[in-house]
């Protein structure tokens, strides 16, 4: 189990190395500064909306578009 862990600990490493290549610099440096741990306090409120929203896709389908 942990071996799998470590390997896609690995994978997801690289993904995020190719992506600050990829990306200006002024923006590598923020998602490097933001994977730091110290940064968790700034990650929390930045992914708690999407999954919040995430609870609401079925509201078309309900027939309820619109929330007041």
């Amino acid at each position: 189990m942990t071996r799998s862990r470590d390997e896609g600990r690995e994978t997801l490493d690289r993904a995020w190395e190719g992506l600050e290549e990829e990306t200006p610099d002024r923006v590598s440096r923020m998602i490097r500064w933001l994977r730091e741990p110290r940064a968790r306090w700034i990650r929390l409120p930045i992914g708690l909306p999407p999954i919040a929203q995430s609870f609401m896709f079925f509201l078309p389908f309900a027939g309820i578009e619109f929330l007041p």
